[in-house]
């Protein structure tokens, strides 16, 4: 997935055009104030109207300066606005999915950084670009008028900059990769340790960290200082026009009679000075935008086929309980299953891809939900129905009532049952941040069934090892309103309803039921109604 295209927008089009519209006027604001300055030197006209001329001419520049900026700070915005959003979309989509290049620390300098630099090419770079190459040109046309003399010091003084500045762009666009990444490694170093925190404290890492991130910090500034040394060079280059215009203007028009012009040819020289340092500005933010959509873009090709090109998959249509097949395994509509295995043998993996959040290890056994291959169910569709219960789907700051909400916002009789039946009704008002493990593990399961899930999913030792969670997953279980399955450690101490699978070696194969190894479980398959109440 590319960048938008800054056209692409009639509200961006519609800026751009009054930016050019503003640059024309600027180079036609120029003209007009050399003609009046060349009329007062040369004493042709009343000295009070090309007096007021002037200073029209100067309130008019000052003012379509501001405009210029306004209209360009408003189309940088309009553009960012547009690039964050895709971002988040493709952060949510990838970062789902474990993705390691939307780590905390790495992703907070792609949505700052690389957007700021991203914002600032459109707003500043497009915009100053835009306009101070038709005030160029308008300031060329005036000094022709004036004498091709001074004309052509104009144009020696912009092609000298250019030459100049391509000089720079090497060194330039070097200092600039090299401060980024930096840059990336000290926030991903920051984020890591920020979220370990308490085992830094724990293990009394805390001198050997704090000097880890002050060698980084130091490293990020050297390349800083690099970068804006050659930057500043680049920059401080249409400082010499004005002198520069001046003694090419003074020795081609030696004689008398040609230097009355000088004055006129000084005032654009000093228009043309501004028009390069907004060039050189540009210049230098243009380089920084080819980094960060370099970086931009390759996150976002990273994205989801999906999400990328809106490629066509199967939906589930209805309400009832999902079929689930895993290998050889199948769970018929509103049946449970526990899935057991070692370590490593790809419990984990097997529901995220059935919650639609495909990680990025490959899938152990093949998958079909409803028939059809969970790689090709349309991603919004599968993670509608599949819910999946996770210490990796972390809770929002809050209270717990407004955890629940967010999995089944618009059905509040939906947020109240998951609460009771969860053991939560009490605590709704609590804050999160103080429940300890199991009453959190307890919020993701009612936050999961708030959202009416038809598949529901459990990968969280926490709930497991809470009587009260097994309890409350139990009494879910039993209503049969969603097909449950829910990985366990080996052996497994919490039996199935319906059936045990295990996974190992690649391979799903189901081992039976058993109703004894948890009185939570025991006598709810007889107690449930045809219908599924709780009650």
């Amino acid at each position: 997935m590319r960048l938008p295209r800054i056209r692409a927008s009639r509200a961006r089009r519609r800026l751009l055009g009054r930016l050019v519209a503003n640059g024309l006027a600027q180079a036609g604001v120029t003209l007009a104030a050399a003609v009046a300055l060349h009329a007062l030197t040369r004493g042709a006209g009343p000295p009070a109207a090309a007096g007021v001329a002037l200073l029209a001419a100067a309130a008019a520049l000052v003012a379509l300066r501001i405009r210029e900026r306004v209209d360009a700070e408003r189309l940088g915005q309009h553009y960012a606005r547009r690039v964050r959003t895709r971002l988040f979309r493709a952060a949510v989509a990838a970062g789902g999915r474990g993705d390691p290049r939307w780590r905390i620390g790495p992703s907070l300098v792609r949505l700052v950084t690389d957007l700021n630099a991203l914002r600032h090419w459109v707003g500043s770079g497009v915009a100053r670009l835009a306009v101070a190459g038709i005030s160029l040109a308008g300031a060329l046309g005036a000094l022709a008028w004036l004498d091709p003399g001074l004309a052509l010091a104009g144009a020696l003084l912009v092609a000298g900059f250019a030459a100049a500045a391509a000089l720079l762009t090497g060194p330039l666009r070097r200092a600039i990769r090299a401060q980024r990444g930096r840059r990336g490694r000290l926030a991903s170093r920051l984020g890591d340790r920020l979220l370990g925190v308490a085992s830094v404290a724990s293990h009394g890492r805390l001198a050997e960290e704090r000097a880890a991130l002050d060698r980084a910090g130091r490293r990020l500034a050297s390349a800083s200082v690099r970068r804006t040394r050659v930057s500043a060079l680049l920059r401080a280059l249409p400082e010499a026009a004005l002198p520069l215009g001046a003694a090419l203007g003074a020795v081609l028009l030696a004689s008398d009679a040609r230097a009355t012009e000088l004055p006129a040819g000084l005032f654009v020289f000093g228009v043309m000075a501004t028009s390069l340092r907004d060039v050189a500005r540009a210049w230098s933010v243009r380089l920084a935008f080819e980094e960060g959509r370099r970086r931009v873009e390759a996150l976002l090709e990273a994205a989801p086929a999906e999400e990328r090109a809106g490629v066509e998959r199967r939906a589930l249509p209805g309400r009832e309980p999902l079929r689930l097949d895993a290998g050889a395994a199948t769970l018929r509509p509103g049946e449970t299953a526990i899935l057991v295995g070692p370590s490593g043998s790809g419990k984990s993996t097997l529901l995220l891809s059935c919650a639609g959040l495909g990680a990025l290890a490959p899938v152990p056994v093949p998958v079909r939900i409803d028939g059809a291959a969970a790689d090709g169910i349309a991603g919004a569709s599968l993670r509608a129905a599949a819910k999946l219960v996770s210490p990796e789907l972390p809770l929002l700051p809050g209270r717990v009532l407004d955890n629940v909400r967010y999995g089944g916002a618009d059905a509040s009789e939906r947020v109240a049952e998951a609460l009771e039946v969860c053991g939560l009704g009490t605590l709704r008002e609590r804050s999160v941040a103080e429940l300890p493990a199991g009453l959190l593990a307890r919020v993701r399961l009612a936050r999961a069934w708030a959202a009416a899930p038809r598949l529901l999913l459990v990968d969280d030792p926490y709930l497991l090892g809470d009587p009260e969670g097994r309890k409350g997953l139990a009494r879910l279980a039993a209503t049969r309103r969603a097909t449950l399955l829910i990985a366990a450690g080996e052996p497994p101490e919490l039996a199935a309803p319906h059936a045990v699978w295990r996974i190992e070696a690649g391979a799903v194969a189901e081992t039976g039921a058993s109703w004894e190894s948890d009185p939570g479980w025991v006598g709810l398959r007889r107690k449930a109604s045809p219908q599924g109440s709780l009650g």
